[in-house]
């Protein structure tokens, strides 16, 4: 099973959401902070709107977190 990379920070709400929610499902997450902010070129390549949370899944990128609870 792979690991489900959730960028953001556990002190945000809707981060905490989305990690409670994988833990619920037992699913293998790995919280990240994006290395330069999430404003960041590279993050902003993820997640246009520059917000967290996102979460990349193999090839999946999605944000929002009703939208990640969702999925």
């Amino acid at each position: 099973m792979a690991t489900i990379t959730v960028y953001g920070s556990v002190l945000s709400p809707f981060v905490a959401r989305v990690l409670l929610t994988c833990g619920y499902k037992g699913l293998a997450s790995e919280l990240s902070m994006p290395k330069d902010g999430i404003k960041s070129p590279e993050f902003l390549k993820l997640n246009p709107f520059g917000k967290i949370p996102t979460i990349k899944d193999s090839g999946t990128v999605l944000y929002e977190s009703t939208v990640i609870v969702d999925y």
